[in-house]
Formats: structure tokens, sequence, C-alpha cells
């Protein structure tokens, strides 16, 4: 069963440009590393908390 009814539903607002700013200015945060403070090219996961190289130094950061 659906949680409310299709047929009265809004339609999804459309971004605007100061959300699709901010969206980029967020996935630009989740790419620097904290230890480092480098972009890393790659969305930090969650489970490490910091890049490839600072997670495992003994390829170097």
């Amino acid at each position: 069963a659906y949680l409310y009814r299709v047929d009265r539903a809004k339609p999804v607002r459309p971004m605007t440009p100061a959300r699709w700013a901010a969206l980029a200015r967020a996935n630009a945060a989740r790419r620097v590393c904290p230890e480092c403070g480098r972009d890393a090219g790659y969305r930090i996961p969650a489970s490490l908390g910091m890049c490839t190289p600072c997670a495992y130094p003994a390829t170097g950061c």
C-alpha cells in the first residue's frame, strides 16, 4: 500500500542554481581528506574517514 495518494502527489521541485551550487559544494567537501587536506579525486569512504593513502600509510600520504 502506498503511504500517500499518487494522484494527489505534487511534482518534484526543480533544482535551482542555488541548490545546484550547494550540492556541488557538499560533494567537493566530501572529497577533501580531513587528515592531509588534499582533494582525493573521489568521495572519501565513511568507513575509512580519510583518503586511501592516509588510511594505509605504507603507500604514503
